[in-house]
């Protein structure tokens, strides 16, 4: 347990030519988060956050954002380039004062024709027919701000979509609304690809539907008072994407957007062609 205040660096040597991106597991790590009005899902600042970089790394979406909470049990890839002696970085900013925080990291090194380097821009990467995704400090029961990242999940020979659940009755809550919600603008969502989308894009129109999800239920429909499966189109590589907004974006009752709002755990299972 380390309660003192600073910075810690680690730098990651380029051990092998062909190294193009980098993998961290979070076997132990439990860092402070902003909660309450103030800050909620805050990391930094006067909070502590974890940081990921490589010089060397081209992609615009080579890199995840700032994490902070636990994380113990979840992992993260990110694009470590392929020059430069160094392959990457990992920083942690222990900003809370007298916070009983812990860290214990696996690194493992991905090489170019690795079976589980995900493709370019994803954050994290799931393999096998069925597993379950969670937000970042899910455990802590609260979503975090600023990300923008993507689950990706290994498409499995002779399986063509997913569907996406939730794993267990209340374990999706993205906004503070009683409903499931599909027109998410400036709300934090879940972003899973639809076949109907490409059927009404194909007659001409926009459809009454979207690919984004928010709410308190993951559900097909806006106003859903149950939750329910949503199964993906065949669009390639599979995704769930994420995005979430600030801690200073507020609700229509000028109350912050991300306050007791605790994330998501959700279920895939893939469908067979």
């Amino acid at each position: 347990m380390d309660t003192t205040t600073g910075s810690c660096s680690y730098i990651f040597s380029r051990i092998a030519p062909n190294i193009r991106q980098v993998r961290l597991d979070f076997v132990e790590t439990i860092l402070s988060v902003g909660t309450g009005l103030e800050i909620p899902g805050r990391c930094g600042d006067t909070e502590d956050s974890l940081m990921v970089s490589s010089p060397f790394a081209s992609s615009p979406n080579a890199f995840p954002p700032s994490v902070c909470g636990i994380l113990s049990g979840q992992h993260m890839y990110f694009e470590s380039g392929d020059t430069g002696q160094d392959a990457g970085s990992v920083t942690v900013e222990k900003n809370a004062a007298n916070f009983g925080r812990r860290f214990k990291i696996k690194v493992t090194y991905i090489e170019e024709c690795n079976p589980l380097r995900p493709p370019s821009g994803c954050t994290q990467f799931f393999t096998g027919t069925s597993s379950t995704i969670q937000s970042y400090n899910y455990e802590g029961r609260q979503l975090l701000e600023n990300q923008l990242y993507s689950n990706c999940i290994r498409q499995e020979e002779g399986f063509c979509s997913y569907t996406v659940t939730e794993s267990q009755e209340g374990s999706f809550r993205l906004s503070n609304s009683k409903f499931g919600q599909i027109n998410c603008k400036n709300r934090p969502y879940l972003l899973i690809p639809r076949p109907h989308l490409l059927f009404a894009k194909k007659k001409g129109g926009e459809g009454n539907n979207s690919d984004m999800n928010c709410g308190s239920r993951l559900a097909e429909a806006t106003g859903a008072t149950m939750p329910s499966s949503v199964t993906s189109d065949r669009t390639t590589p599979f995704a769930v994407g994420v995005r979430t907004v600030t801690s200073e974006d507020l609700d229509m009752f000028k109350k912050p957007i991300l306050i007791d709002e605790e994330g998501f755990s959700v279920k895939y299972v893939q469908n067979p062609c």
